[in-house]
């Protein structure tokens, strides 16, 4: 409040004194009142044109350099102002002119450079663009006929001055409506002092719309508002830029960055950046939560301070995917938050700079807490179930009611993919003569030991049925008939190796038939099932203890 007190004071004791030297001398009063405004305008070019690498606002970027061929322009307007004697053969028309020039392109600057917000000038173009328009400009109006004249003495403002005045406010109001547009670019402070600038410099133009000597009041008050549309320029580029940098140069970036940092805020999945060094650079509020600290408190941080049980087997992950520059999906891993041991699962991608160095990761992690228990508790609730409803006691085979579930999601499959899919179908051979000369308690030690030589030959992927009595399906997914046969012969070989002693002294080999085909796409499932079947009966037909197969 002192500050803004002491500032009002300051302004009005410099108006006060400004004002008094024009009774001095006005083109003194003059002298100062330009020199404000061109000191600013190089002042303003030479900050950033320094900084045009480091800045992402083109808008100042653009401005700038227009600014310094108005003030060039306002410089040359003050040396050929009625009184200088600089220019002695022209009249109080030359500096008028110089005036109007100066304002249409800097009105018209400010109309372009909204479009430059999200575009990169390319600095020479313009440089060059400015030059060579500005260097035409007084070209045509030192001819002394080529430019239309503004003043004359004894009359005072002509025709075309009064309504190019209007003319420039008019494009003033159009690049104030452009600036207001785009005012999600600017930083408030900046965007405030660029409007009133604006307005003060349309008040400017308005109050040179009635002088009728270039020493008279109203131009007089023109270029107070003039002074005062310049300092608020001051004001946002210059002492703002110097006082808090970041406002003009780094706005855009910082906007971003807190633009990025509320929307992973706002995500419910934990997000993290870490660099080289195990570091958290940046974390969200989400994985924040679940460590029971405040996201400040955990950025800066190694993985070792936050997560000590875990942090070994984390790094090792992160060090794998800095090494390859590839990303690790799927990480299903546990983690020890605030509030307990939780589950989560998490992806993890490299994280590069702009050169496209790997400078660390990104993660993605999700909580899968619930779940997994409701997975496991799933598997325990499937597992109680195929062992009541899809086991058969005997073989600790699947029961012919899962087989027929498994062969019609299996032949989906095949169907959707195009993948093979191979049945077996086999019987053992004379079991009910050995069923009546030794008994079913002895035929069921056969069915038993055929359920065991069937698991040992297949893959994890197979599974084998008991499908009923002594008969016994197995289904090979990705498996054509050929490889399929492979798996049946060794099924038949080692069944065939297999003794039983139903009675004391007694030896006896039991063999089997079976019979093997390759799903046809589309093919119903009874269909297909038979026709397996008959070729189990044709290898029975054909002697016995035989792998059976289509041609």
């Amino acid at each position: 409040m002192k500050k803004n007190f002491r500032s009002l004071i300051t302004w009005t004791l410099l108006c006060a004194g400004l004002y008094l030297t024009s009774f001095y001398s006005y083109v003194l009063f003059h002298i100062v009142a330009e020199s404000f405004s061109i000191v600013i305008a190089f002042s303003l070019f030479m900050i950033a044109w320094n900084t045009r690498h480091l800045t992402t606002n083109n808008y100042v970027l653009f401005l700038s350099i227009a600014f310094l061929f108005v003030g060039l322009i306002d410089f040359v307007h003050t040396l050929a102002y009625k009184g200088m004697g600089i220019f002695r053969e022209f009249d109080a028309n030359l500096p008028t002119q110089l005036w109007i020039i100066a304002r249409y392109l800097q009105s018209l600057s400010l109309l372009v450079a909204p479009w430059f917000l999200d575009r990169k000038p390319n600095v020479r173009v313009v440089f060059g663009f400015y030059l060579s328009v500005t260097l035409l400009l007084l070209a045509t109006v030192f001819s002394g006929t080529l430019f239309p004249d503004c003043f004359v003495d004894g009359q005072g403002l002509t025709l075309f001055k009064i309504v190019s005045e209007y003319v420039i406010c008019l494009i003033l109001l159009l690049s104030l409506a452009l600036l207001l547009h785009r005012s999600e670019k600017f930083d408030p402070i900046i965007l405030r002092l660029m409007v009133w600038s604006i307005v003060l410099t349309i008040v400017s133009e308005l109050a040179f719309t009635f002088y009728i000597s270039v020493y008279g009041l109203s131009n007089l008050i023109g270029h107070y508002f003039k002074i005062f549309a310049f300092y608020l320029v001051y004001r946002a580029i210059i002492v703002t830029g110097l006082e808090n940098p970041y406002r003009l140069i780094f706005y855009d970036l910082q906007k971003n960055r807190e633009e990025l940092q509320t929307i992973l805020d706002t995500s419910p999945t934990m997000i993290f950046y870490k660099d080289r060094e195990n570091k958290f650079i940046r974390v969200n509020k989400a994985l924040a939560k679940e460590t029971g600290l405040s996201r400040k408190e955990v950025e800066g941080k190694t993985g070792f301070e936050i997560y000590p049980a875990q942090a070994t087997t984390y790094w090792e992950d992160d060090k794998e995917i800095i090494a390859s520059g590839k990303p690790k999906t799927g990480i299903v891993e546990p983690m020890e938050t605030a509030t307990g041991k939780k589950w989560v699962q998490t992806d993890k991608i490299p994280y590069r700079d702009k050169e496209g160095r790997i400078i660390g990761i990104i993660g993605f992690s999700v909580d899968i807490t619930d779940r997994r228990r409701a997975e496991e508790a799933l598997r325990a609730s499937e597992q109680r179930y195929r062992e009541l409803s899809i086991n058969d006691d005997l073989t600790s085979l699947y029961n012919s009611r899962y087989f027929h579930n498994q062969l019609k999601m299996e032949m989906d499959r095949a169907d959707r993919y195009g993948q093979p899919l191979t049945l077996l179908v086999l019987d053992l051979d004379d079991f009910k003569a050995f069923n009546d000369t030794y008994g079913h308690v002895e035929g069921d030690q056969v069915l038993s030991r055929l359920g065991q030589v069937v698991k040992r030959c297949l893959r994890q992927t197979d599974s084998a049925y008991r499908y009923g009595g002594e008969e016994f399906t197995i289904l090979l997914p990705m498996t054509t008939s050929a490889d399929g046969a492979v798996t049946a012969e060794r099924i038949r070989m080692e069944f065939r190796d297999e003794i039983f002693s139903p009675a004391p002294g007694q030896d006896v080999h039991v063999t089997v038939s079976i019979g093997l085909g390759q799903y046809k796409p589309q093919e119903d499932m009874k269909a297909f099932v038979h026709r397996i079947d008959q070729l189990m009966y044709q290898g029975k037909k054909n002697g016995k203890d035989r792998v059976c197969s289509e041609s």
